[in-house]
Order: C-alpha cells, then structure tokens, then sequence
C-alpha cells in the first residue's frame, strides 16, 4: 500500500507526463537571480554593482572616492538610493568616502570588511532606516558626522583600533 506522499508524487508525475506528451507547456518556476540595475566605477580600483532586489556591492582594491553631498558631487549610485536596500563592501576596499550613502533612508545594513581602516565624513549621514552596525576591527579612524540624521539607529560597536 502506497503513502500519500508516494501516491501525489504518482500523480503528479502522470499528469507532467500527459501535458508534455500533449505538447502543454509546463512552467516551473525558481528564484530568479537578482539583475543588475546599474553599475559604474566609485575609486581609482573600486566599483559597484546595484541589484534589483536592493542589495548594492562595493567591490575592489583601495579608496573609494569622496563626495560633497551637494551640487553635482554626489556618489554615482546616489540617483539610485530609493532602491538601496542592503549595503555589502567587500574585502579590499580601503575606506568608505565622504558622503558615500548620503540620504540613503531605505538602506537597513551594511556589511563592512576589516580592510576599511578610514570611514569618511557623513559617509551614512541622514540612513533614517539603519538600526545597527558593526565597524571592522581593522578601523582607524571616523570622521565627523557619520550618523548625523540616522533616527532609526540603535546600534553601534566600535572597536578599539578607532584611534581618532
């Protein structure tokens, strides 16, 4: 005598079988990989990529630039902050620039490697959604006004090796 289980998986197998014998089309559906939205050059090595399901990746080697957060001087995915989501900066950056996820609000995390030694100033100014975040055991310094505006934060854990 066969299971429930076994007998459903019999059936379902009969019925695939049938519609592609008849020439039905039979969809499966999997998560899709996210897409890229947009992407561009932030430092002399360092890029990003900005996916459709909000997560933007920072990836390279060395400093990303710095940015005034006014006038035309804005980080190059700042036009794109509505859909930022999820921050990732990969191992191998340097720094985090002046202003670099300026009035970023619906940003809720972000993951920063131990090779970020210099986080600049206002980089997360005005990041209303940002409740935690954890500073690599590699930073040295932090400038002024990092979370200048940040409401929703309730966390933060600077290591020891912030020296100024």
């Amino acid at each position: 005598m066969k299971s429930k289980k076994s007998m459903f998986q019999s059936i379902f197998a009969l019925i695939l079988s049938l519609a592609i014998l008849s020439g039905m089309t039979v969809a499966v559906y999997a998560e899709a990989e996210p897409q890229t939205v947009d992407s561009g050059t932030c430092g002399k090595n360092v890029s990003w990529t900005l996916y459709d399901n909000g997560k933007l990746v920072i990836s390279g080697t060395g400093k990303m630039y710095d940015y005034s957060g006014n006038g035309n001087n804005y980080s190059p995915f700042y036009y794109k902050k509505s859909l930022l989501k999820e921050a990732v900066v990969e191992e191998g950056v340097t720094s985090i620039g002046n202003y670099a996820f300026y009035y970023c609000e619906n940003l809720t995390s972000i993951s920063i490697p131990d090779s970020v030694t210099i986080i600049g100033y206002a980089a997360f100014q005005s990041c209303s959604s940002l409740k935690t975040i954890n500073l690599p055991n590699g930073l040295k310094k932090i400038e002024n006004n990092l979370f200048y505006y940040c409401s929703g934060l309730t966390s933060i854990n600077i290591p020891d090796s912030v020296t100024t």
